[in-house]
């Protein structure tokens, strides 16, 4: 999972490149952008929706970004260090975008979809996959890579 959702829109995504000697990784956070696709929100949006003072912050000093952006470093070190416990994947698990809900999955490596699935995401693995139950299956499936999509409506009795 490398987005992160706010109000149903990604608010901030992260990518990661490897050659197998290095990874690279890639943040973006929307914070004062008002240009956005229907599916993207910025935090200031969602602030000024609650009250335009609280999203003044987020628009006006830029050494807010980079505190932020600090944490989020300050985050990712400490993971990465040897002594971590691996308690990443539980504390993902309890604020997993989706979680439970029947979705369209777009399995694949990086932009090239190899197939659409529909299944319900059921949580994250040992190495950061998502976990997905196909329709009509009862185990769940490992996506590396991909794009979860949108609900999948459920399907009533007339």
């Amino acid at each position: 999972p490398n987005d992160v959702m706010l109000d149903g829109g990604k608010c901030a995504g992260l990518i990661t490149e490897s050659d197998c000697r290095t990874v690279l990784i890639g943040v973006g956070v929307n914070i004062a952008e008002t240009d956005l696709p229907a599916n993207a929100v910025s935090i200031a949006s969602i602030l000024a929706r609650l009250s335009p003072d609280r999203a003044a912050p987020y628009i006006e000093p830029p050494h807010r970004v980079f505190f932020t952006l600090q944490r989020v470093l300050y985050a990712l070190s400490e993971t990465l260090s040897p002594d971590f416990d691996g308690s990443w994947r539980e504390a993902l698990e309890k604020r997993l975008y989706m979680k439970g809900q029947d979705m369209r999955f777009a399995a694949g490596v990086g932009n090239s979809p190899q197939s659409t699935l529909e299944g319900i995401v059921t949580g994250i693995d040992a190495s950061g996959s998502l976990l997905l139950v196909p329709s009509g299956k009862t185990l769940p499936q490992a996506f590396a890579a991909g794009e979860l999509s949108s609900a999948v409506p459920r399907r009533g009795k007339c």
